[in-house]
């Protein structure tokens, strides 16, 4: 027999949540969405620079979420890593997370990013420092709420 989630109930008497057929149920608890910070879209993304912090509104607003930062580098999206040094201009690298009910994205005062074999980046980068790259952020829904 082949089951339609939409079509087969489901029992919300101990979850908690409003869902009373499968699909339903599914798609309150969990959700994911691409975000594109400092007013970039899919089509254009904008890019993030050294030494700032962006607050973007949480896709899935009153939810927790994890949130993984990607940056475009060598034409590859992935996460950039960080490094610390210790002196000078000591944190370079990009992090995302979510803070209240907000996306923020970090960024260090040394650069956004870079080689890959330093900064830990998952892009195979061969380059040294990048101070600006395009940015977008994954942004996947837990089932609790930020309350």
């Amino acid at each position: 027999t082949d089951l339609v989630a939409s079509e087969t109930t489901y029992d919300n008497s101990t979850s908690g949540i409003a869902a009373t057929d499968v699909q339903a149920a599914i798609d309150e608890t969990t959700g994911f969405a691409i975000i594109y910070p400092n007013g970039g879209s899919e089509g254009s993304p904008a890019s993030v620079s050294n030494s700032n912090r962006y607050v973007e509104d949480n896709p899935f607003a009153g939810h927790r979420v994890v949130c993984v930062v990607e940056l475009l580098l060598g034409g590859v999206w992935a996460n950039p890593g960080w490094l610390y040094i210790g002196t000078g201009t000591s944190g370079q690298g990009t992090v995302a997370g979510q803070v209240g009910d907000d996306i923020v994205v970090q960024t260090g005062n040394g650069g956004v990013g870079g080689l890959s074999t330093s900064y830990g980046g998952l892009h195979g980068y061969t380059g040294g420092s990048v101070s600006s790259a395009p940015c977008r952020v994954l942004v996947w829904k837990m089932t609790g709420t930020t309350a």
